[in-house]
């Protein structure tokens, strides 16, 4: 062989490899031991980035406690302190203005955050303790959507995608620059992702619904109350359109309800004192579709509307994904509706998404406070219900993705395409993040009159409140010890039967 035909051949040799590199990020399963090396630094680097942005966001930790929903955010954790550190049960507080104002009564209100981290607190500052508990969030969301792309054998391009519009979108970041940190839990929900896709998949049986009404409780105790509304609506709809998973899906419902007692109970002592006038969805779907593409600013030209029929800022529309984003989404559900037969155990999504959809919309929601129905009633503002939609509407879009695209060796020039549509994507996504930070938020928020030390433990006799969390307690006990029983007998059962 002279010099020109090995020149030749480790120039076409090289060519295949970068042919291969560049189409890596498409194939979910890689030969090359180098290739798995990269896919593990892909995911690697995903989620340092993801720690940096939210350290980002937030400041570094310093955060301006006197601006709107920070006051009752600051001081439900200063309150929470100060229970932990001088050894008191949470059930008063000294001002109730932590807790708008309609009661002191601490478990009455079901956003508040009552999950084992809050133990941090002992040694933890608040603003500390703020940035903490979403690093952690952030990071336990992140596991759960690796279960996620293992289960639907993502590619890393498309598993990137589905990552940032989960945990970047400006629905999450636009409330929590405003003081909804308890907003930072919806980061957890790839497990409910999951534990869909498992029963749209044919799963049932008391592991599953273990791993349902569990997910939802952890909701929960986050503060999560409207998206665990959202969720029990979701597998409600659900139900219509598997029939054969009917029995499993009713009883998770009826278990998650049921576990969360401890939640629901004390809260409805104080039903009557709360403010249940409704305020409004989308004004139209038009504005649903700018909510995701139009990138606001945050100025009280761009946050703010003197019109009485949307007396929402826009932190309550902002469901921002960027125009890409949201043209991958309606290619996801063009292709999934025109190619029935392929996806046909994923078309029963659409009836659940299209329903939350509709609730989003305009004052439709607000039949079920005419009605006065239980739990439903107790959302004001029905924009909020697009949340689970647009999740599941981005789950369709990697599926098809992966389908059409994953594991197959298209041109170069495709795959570049791909990419760099990918890297605009994500641009406009910063460009949210980066303008929403609550760095900027004292443009569009007045500081109102605040000393963090005016929220500590304010216990008093009042014994209907306290026999309502015991009982509460109780229940949630007796129910999450039942399911566990069950869940193992019937894996003992297995078992059995597979021996």
């Amino acid at each position: 062989m002279d010099q020109s035909e090995h020149t030749s051949g480790w120039l076409s040799r090289f060519s295949q490899f970068l042919r291969e590199l560049l189409g890596f990020p498409f194939m979910f399963k890689q030969e090359r031991k180098l290739f798995k090396v990269l896919t593990f630094l892909w995911i690697l680097m995903l989620f340092l980035v993801g720690g940096v942005l939210w350290w980002y966001f937030l400041n570094r930790g310093d955060i301006r406690f006197d601006l709107h929903d920070w006051v009752e955010t600051s001081g439900r954790l200063a309150f929470i302190q100060d229970a932990i550190r001088t050894n008191q049960l949470p059930l008063h507080i000294s001002d109730p203005i932590a807790l708008r104002g309609t009661t002191d009564r601490f478990m009455a209100i079901g956003d508040t955050i009552i999950s084992p981290q809050v133990l941090l607190l002992a040694f933890l500052e608040v603003d500390q303790f703020i940035l903490v508990d979403v690093l952690l969030l952030f990071t336990t969301g992140f596991l759960g959507l690796l279960l996620v792309r293992r289960h639907l054998r993502l590619s890393l391009l498309p598993f990137t995608l589905l990552y940032f519009l989960l945990f970047f979108n400006g629905h999450l970041t636009a409330h929590i620059a405003v003081g909804h940190m308890h907003w930072a839990g919806y980061m957890l929900i790839p497990f409910f992702i999951y534990g869909v896709l498992k029963i749209v998949e044919g799963a049932s049986g008391w592991g599953w619904i273990l791993f349902m009404a569990g997910t939802l409780f952890v909701f929960l105790l986050q503060g999560l109350f409207h998206l665990y509304l959202m969720c029990l609506i979701f597998l409600f709809f659900l139900m219509f359109v598997y029939p054969q998973q009917v029995r499993t899906i009713l009883i998770s419902i009826i278990a998650s309800v049921i576990l969360a007692a401890i939640r629901i109970i004390p809260p409805a002592l104080d039903l009557s004192a709360f403010d249940q006038q409704f305020l409004s969805g989308f004004v139209t779907a038009l504005e649903l579709v700018e909510g995701q593409v139009v990138l606001k600013f945050p100025v009280p030209s761009d946050v703010y509307t003197n019109n009485p029929f949307i007396p929402l800022g826009w932190w309550e529309r902002d469901f921002y994904i960027g125009l890409l984003g949201f043209l991958l989404i309606m290619a996801g559900l063009f292709t999934i509706i025109s190619k029935r037969e392929e996806y046909r155990k994923y078309l029963g999504l659409l009836l659940p998404i299209g329903v939350l959809v509709l609730m989003s919309i305009d004052r439709i929601y607000k039949i079920f406070h005419h009605l006065q129905i239980p739990l439903l009633n107790s959302q004001r503002v029905s924009t909020r219900m697009y949340f689970l939609p647009l999740v599941f509407l981005v789950i369709i879009a990697v599926i098809v993705f992966q389908k059409e695209f994953g594991g197959k060796r298209y041109g170069s020039w495709l795959h570049l395409g791909f990419l760099g549509g990918s890297i605009f994507l994500l641009h406009d996504l910063w460009q949210h993040l980066k303008l929403w930070r609550i760095e900027h938020m004292d443009m569009i928020l007045d500081p109102e009159p605040y000393q963090i030390t005016q929220f500590f433990v304010a216990n008093r006799l009042d014994p209907i409140y306290t026999s309502a969390i015991m009982i509460g307690l109780v229940i949630t006990s007796l129910t999450l010890v039942a399911l566990i029983v069950l869940a193992l007998r019937e894996q003992r059962g297995l078992k059995t039967e597979g021996s």
